[in-house]
């Protein structure tokens, strides 16, 4: 669970996206003026907060340091770069030939290969939700 300040701040950025729309436009807290949603924060505190939390997962988007980055922090002594083809095809890793690997390795770790291999997010950004 979320503490305070955190559920705020995601409510603040749920209601900059939608309330200039009509009707508060795609607000998962609901429809209509925003005294309905002050108004169910005072009287329906848990409910709010759950809704709240829930589109903060949908709004964040972790980052993963580049391949370079990674080797550099685990493997500081390492002589050859890992490169990213080596943990998924030329296709996948949009390998543009051997001239561009250093571009490559100048990319964040997709998500699902850091996954893998346990490496976690350098932080988490927030996806600006469309209307």
């Amino acid at each position: 669970m979320a503490s305070f300040v955190e559920v705020m701040s995601w409510f603040k950025k749920m209601h900059e996206c939608n309330r200039l729309l009509p009707n508060c436009g795609n607000c998962p807290m609901g429809t209509g003026p925003i005294s309905k949603c002050r108004k169910m924060l005072h009287e329906r505190a848990e409910e709010c907060e759950r809704v709240i939390e829930q589109y903060a997962e949908t709004c964040q988007k972790p980052e993963f340091p580049t391949w370079k980055e990674w080797q550099r922090n685990n493997f500081p002594e390492a002589v050859n770069p890992i490169m990213p083809c080596e943990f998924a095809s030329y296709k996948s890793s949009d390998c543009e030939a051997f001239e561009a690997c250093a571009d490559c390795r100048n990319r964040p770790i997709p998500a699902k290969v850091a996954q893998v291999l346990g490496i976690e997010p350098v932080r988490i950004t927030t996806i600006k939700q469309s209307p």
